[in-house]
């Protein structure tokens, strides 16, 4: 017979995602199945319809709730897009320590406030760089992608060798695997992610001036004089 939740008629969607959420960071996403989340509920499956669609749509919940506990307000102007720009990655890593889960979560497509809220943070901070909305807009894309990158190959390196035997792991084990987990991984992705973005509005900008500065300019400056 299956145990019942005293709260159970007073279920809420907020209580069904961080039950999913609790699941995903100590088994992985695959483990988050309608049913073994009623059985932590203790409710029966059912009754989960009346506050999500399908897994993929608890899937979307689930990443739009991490999302939305990432402070993202550091853009001022008087503070450097580079000091604004590392914040928002230092919180995002942070995000990502305290929840296993959170790449393979928000590694997939879905459409929330939170991320769109994530997303305009960061395209303010590019154009503060100096780049185009267009520029932006591409580059907010692959730079999404450099910090779920690691983090992603982290956790996955971490699940198998949960499964594998130590003398395996002792055995393959080099120099080039030291750098998946830690304090030092972190700044270093945050290094390259800033600095990437600061040679490239810098190349943009010397490009710039280049250009205005070309003979053929100056002559025309003159004739129009």
């Amino acid at each position: 017979m299956q145990a019942q939740n005293p709260v159970h008629r007073g279920l809420t969607r907020e209580w069904v995602v961080d039950a999913a959420l609790a699941i995903a960071d100590r088994d992985g996403i695959d483990a988050v199945t309608l049913r073994r989340l009623a059985e932590t509920l203790g409710v029966t499956p059912m009754a989960l319809y009346h506050h999500i669609r399908d897994k993929d749509h608890l899937l979307d919940l689930m990443a739009s709730r991490l999302l939305s506990h990432l402070d993202v307000g550091l853009t001022d102007d008087d503070v450097t897009w580079q000091a604004s720009l590392r914040a928002i990655g230092q919180r995002f890593l942070a995000l990502v320590e305290a929840h296993p889960a959170a790449p393979f979560l928000l590694s997939r497509p879905f459409d929330a406030a939170a991320a769109r809220e994530v997303s305009a943070a960061l395209l303010t901070i590019l154009g503060r760089a100096g780049f185009a909305s267009a520029d932006a807009v591409r580059l907010l894309q692959v730079l999404t992608g450099m910090l779920l990158g690691p983090a992603i190959h982290r956790a996955t390196y971490a699940a198998a060798s949960s499964v594998t035997r130590p003398e395996e792991v002792e055995a393959s084990a080099d120099q080039t695997s030291d750098w998946i987990s830690g304090a030092d991984a972190d700044r270093l992705t945050l290094d390259l992610w800033v600095g990437g973005v600061e040679a490239l509005a810098g190349r943009r900008t010397e490009a710039r001036s280049q250009s205005r500065s070309r003979p053929g300019d100056r002559r025309r400056c003159r004739g129009r004089a």
